[in-house]
C-alpha cells in the first residue's frame, strides 16, 4: 500500500501530479496554530508494468529487487545535496524525507516533505506573463543555477513543472536530481515528454556541462514569449496536433536556425536565443552572465528632467522720469558754495556767478521734468559708519570756525574804509548770513 502523507500531519489534497510522481498538500495543528506544507510522493518502481518489463529482459527477482533498490538509494543520494540549498529564496526548501518500503512485492514509496508554494503553471493561468516578469523569472532561476554551479549540483530538467512561485511573488527552483535518477527505470526511458527542454547534446547522449541548464531555462523563457509554445511549432493560433511536436523536437535537435520568440523586445529576444544556442560553446558562460544579461533589460532607464526655462527679467527705465546726472563741479552746501556766494555779493569772487550761468540747459530741464525724487534706501550704521559720521560733524564745525574768523577780517578791513553807519549794516548782513548756514 501506498504512503500519502507523513507522520503527524494530515493530506488534504492532491497540489499536482508528475511522470515520477504525485504532490500532496498536508497539514497539522498544534495550539491552535494550523501549519501547511507539501509533500512530494515518489514511487520506485512507478506501477507493476516496469517490473514485468524488468522480468522480459532477463532478470530474477533478485536482480529486479537490487536494480530498483540502487535507484532509490541514488535518489536519497541526492537529498544530502538538496539540504545543501536549503534557505535560498530561489530554490524550493527541502524540509525532510522518508523511506517507506512496500509490504507485499517491490517497490518503495519516497517521501519529500518541502514548503507549500503554488505550481508555476497554476499561477500562470491566473496571472499572465508579461515581458518584465519573463524577465525576472529568468533572473530568479539563473541565481538558483548561479548556487548549483557553486555546489557542483547539476539540475538536467527545468522546465514548468518543476518551477514554483512563493506567496511574495518569487520564482522557485525545485525537483533537483529526482528526475535524473528516476530515468534509470525501465519505463521512463520511453517518456519523451521530459525531452521538451532538454539540450541537443544531453538528448544525444554526449557529454555535457552546466550550459545545458542554461538551455533548458532559454526554452522555458522562450515559451512564455511564444503564446506557450516551444521553437518550431506552429504559430497561434493555429491548432497543434501530435505530429507538430515530433517535428519541432526534430528540428531542434538538428540544429535548425531557431526563429524568435513572437513576443517581447528585441534584446529580450537576442538574450533568449543566445542561451538556447545549438553549440554550448555559444551560449552564455555561466549563470552569472545570463543573470548580467537580463538585469540589464529589467534597469530602467531614467532620464534627467528638463529645467523649465528662466525669464529674463530685462530692467527698464521708468517712464517721464530723467536720469540725474551727477555734476563735478557742483560743492559741498555746508562748506565752500555760502563763502563763495558771500564773496561774489561784493564782486570779490564772480567765478561762482560765472559757475551757474554755464551750467547745461539739459540739466535743468531734467530736473524740471522729475517729479519724484529717487528714495535712497536707508542702510543701518554700522560702529565704523558712526564713527565716520562724527569724524564729519567735526570737520564741519572746523569749517565754519574758518568761515567766523574769515568773516571778522574782512569786517575789520571795511570798517577801516567805511563810516560807523555802513560798519553796522555790514556787520549786521554778516551776522544774518552765518546764522542761515
Amino acid at each position: 500500500m501506498m504512503a500519502n502523507t507523513w507522520p503527524g500531519w494530515k493530506n488534504v489534497g492532491l497540489l499536482g501530479e508528475g511522470s515520477f510522481g504525485k504532490v500532496f498538500r498536508i497539514q497539522r495543528e498544534e495550539f491552535g496554530q494550523v501549519y501547511e506544507a507539501a509533500l512530494k510522493r515518489i514511487t520506485i518502481p512507478s506501477n507493476e508494468a516496469e517490473i514485468r518489463a524488468a522480468y522480459e529482459e532477463g532478470m530474477d527477482e533478485k536482480s529486479v529487487t537490487d536494480y530498483f533498490r540502487s535507484c532509490v538509494e541514488d535518489i536519497v543520494a541526492e537529498f544530502a545535496l538538496m539540504s545543501q540549498l536549503k534557505g535560498n529564496s530561489n530554490i524550493v526548501s527541502y524540509e525532510d524525507h522518508m523511506v517507506v518500503q512496500h509490504e507485499d512485492g517491490i517497490g518503495w514509496d519516497i517521501l519529500i516533505r518541502m514548503e507549500l508554494l503554488t505550481p508555476l503553471q497554476t499561477y500562470v493561468s491566473a496571472h499572465p506573463l508579461e515581458e518584465e516578469d519573463v524577465i525576472r523569472l529568468g533572473i530568479d532561476l539563473s541565481r538558483a543555477l548561479k548556487l548549483c554551479r557553486k555546489k557542483g549540483i547539476l539540475h538536467r530538467d527545468i522546465k514548468p513543472e518543476n518551477i514554483f512561485v512563493s506567496n511574495d511573488g518569487d520564482f522557485k527552483l525545485g525537483d533537483f536530481g529526482v528526475a535524473r535518477v528516476a530515468e534509470k527505470t525501465v519505463a521512463a526511458m520511453s517518456k519523451k515528454g521530459t525531452y521538451n527542454y532538454m539540450a541537443p547534446e544531453v538528448y544525444k547522449g554526449e557529454q555535457y556541462g552546466f550550459t545545458a541548464d542554461l538551455y533548458s531555462l532559454g526554452l522555458v523563457l522562450y515559451r512564455f514569449l511564444n503564446d506557450n509554445r516551444l521553437p518550431y511549432m506552429p504559430p497561434a493560433p493555429k491548432p497543434v496536433v501530435f505530429i507538430d511536436k515530433e517535428r519541432a523536437l526534430s528540428r531542434r535537435m538538428m540544429g535548425d536556425p531557431m526563429p524568435a520568440p513572437a513576443h517581447g523586445s528585441d534584446q529580450l529576444k537576442a538574450v533568449i536565443l543566445k542561451a538556447c544556442a545549438y553549440l554550448p560553446e555559444d551560449r552564455f558562460v555561466s549563470a552569472e552572465e545570463l543573470e548580467q544579461a537580463l538585469n540589464a533589460l529589467e534597469q530602467p532607464v531614467y532620464s534627467m528632467p528638463e529645467e523649465p526655462a528662466r525669464e529674463e527679467h530685462v530692467w527698464e527705465e521708468p517712464v517721464g522720469e530723467a536720469p540725474v546726472k551727477e555734476d563735478p563741479w557742483e560743492e559741498d552746501e555746508d562748506e565752500d558754495d555760502s563763502f563763495g556766494h558771500t564773496i561774489s555779493a561784493f564782486g570779490s569772487a564772480p567765478a561762482a556767478s560765472h559757475q551757474e550761468s554755464v551750467q547745461p540747459k539739459a540739466k535743468t530741464e531734467a530736473l524740471r521734468v522729475t517729479e519724484q525724487p529717487e528714495k535712497k534706501t536707508e542702510i543701518p550704521k554700522t560702529n565704523g559708519q558712526t564713527k565716520k559720521g562724527n569724524e564729519t560733524k567735526s570737520q564741519k564745525k572746523s569749517g565754519k570756525g574758518k568761515k567766523i574768523l574769515i568773516a571778522l577780517l574782512v569786517c575789520s578791513l571795511v570798517s577801516i574804509s567805511l563810516p560807523p553807519v555802513g560798519v553796522g549794516l555790514f556787520t549786521l548782513w554778516i551776522t544774518f548770513i552765518l546764522l542761515q548756514k
